[in-house]
């Protein structure tokens, strides 16, 4: 007589148990991993939206108007400024609103003007020629210095830049 040939139920019951050992062995590895990726990536974003940030304000603070020996600024605030700029002659205003930083521009409208989110500062200084000494005068700021502070689940991530004024 020919002996049948397949696995017993006992056999079956057996792998399925280490089976089942493994993968709850597993999971809380791959669900860590998964969980320090996504926090590796939600860093990452935030650090590109900062650099993006302040070199998009760089650039746009190195077109202020000259004029007479000094710059068109029309508001030279701590977490707010608006200037002129050269090239268009048209207004810019770069002020922090709740958690966001705006950028707008007098002849852009209907537009949601936010430059970036997890905004938890945003502060300008205003410089003289020797770089050190504040200034509320436009006619004597040569440099202005940017700082911002993004926010990402509890960690904060800054950035300080100054800026050397043009076209005077």
């Amino acid at each position: 007589m020919k002996k049948p040939a397949g696995f017993t139920l006992l056999e079956m019951a057996v792998v399925i148990a280490i089976i089942g050992i493994l993968v709850a062995s597993v999971t809380p590895i791959a669900v860590s991993w998964i969980g320090a990726y996504s926090a590796t990536l939600n860093a990452a974003v935030t650090l590109d939206k900062l650099r993006y940030s302040v070199e998009r304000i760089e650039r746009e603070l190195r077109d202020v108007k000259s004029i007479g020996g000094g710059y068109q600024f029309g508001t030279l605030g701590a977490t707010m400024t608006t200037f002129t700029q050269n090239s268009t002659g048209r207004t810019v205003t770069i002020a922090q609103s709740g958690n966001t930083v705006t950028l707008s521009y007098s002849d852009v409208s209907g537009v949601t003007p936010v430059l970036t989110n997890q905004v938890s500062s945003l502060g300008f200084r205003y410089l003289q020629q020797d770089g050190s000494n504040q200034t509320v005068d436009p006619t004597l700021v040569r440099y202005v210095e940017i700082s911002l502070t993004l926010t990402q689940g509890g960690q904060s991530y800054s950035e300080r830049t100054r800026v050397r004024l043009r076209n005077l």
